[in-house]
């Protein structure tokens, strides 16, 4: 019987869980590899961003998408390094440092992050949303905006302090609904944004602006 062959997965995104779940066979041991514990659903970030949903709604644990798979061992650790002549990769944990790896096969599914294109200027006023830490700090200073706005003991200055953008995924807010008919605009109560009567038609006159 020849001998099973190692492959080593790096990353828990779509990429390296498709490859470890297309790799349940008795044939090879698949080992994955990831920081996070947990698969996050990114194309949702933005809904995190923008209180619709919590970060818990989001993520699921790696080995409760792969559990099934017996072949499979997740690693929650960093890969530091990898050895192309020794075919082994160097990991490091909490507790360890540039452990060892052997493999026969090397899959790296590291995934991707923002670009300024050589603008690292603009990262102070257009932060990324490639995770739950980017996804919350958005959501942070939208509701820190209308907090601030709220507690404004000058009405004729709520209409200056609403907010005058709100992030989105895209054109994903006013795309069309299966079943739904017309496309259906997200407004500041589907943000879980709540504003006094009185200042509802100011907010109303911002949202309109920014949404264009």
């Amino acid at each position: 019987m020849s001998e099973r062959r190692k492959v080593v997965i790096i990353g828990g995104g779509f990429g390296g869980l498709s490859a470890a779940q297309r790799l349940n066979s008795s044939l090879v041991d698949v080992t994955l590899i990831d920081r996070r514990n947990y698969h996050l659903f990114q194309p949702l970030l933005y809904q995190v961003a923008t209180s619709v949903l919590s970060p818990g709604q989001i993520g699921s644990p790696i080995r409760g998408i792969i559990g099934r798979n017996p072949n499979t061992t997740v690693i929650l650790g960093e890969v530091t390094g990898v050895d192309k002549d020794k075919r082994c990769v160097f990991v490091s944990s909490a507790d360890r440092e540039n452990v060892p790896l052997g493999y026969d096969f090397l899959i790296l599914a590291t995934g991707v992050t923002h670009s300024y294109f050589g603008h690292n200027e603009f990262a102070e006023f257009a932060p990324g949303l490639k995770s739950l830490a980017d996804a919350v700090a958005i959501r942070n200073k939208i509701l820190q905006a209308f907090e601030q706005a709220e507690a404004e003991e000058d009405p004729t200055r709520h209409r200056d302090r609403a907010p005058r953008r709100l992030p989105t995924g895209a054109r994903t807010p006013t795309a069309p609904r299966a079943g739904r008919g017309p496309a259906h605009r997200l407004t500041p109560c589907a943000y879980g944004l709540q504003a006094r009567r009185s200042d509802e038609r100011a907010i109303w006159a911002t949202w309109a602006r920014a949404s264009g």
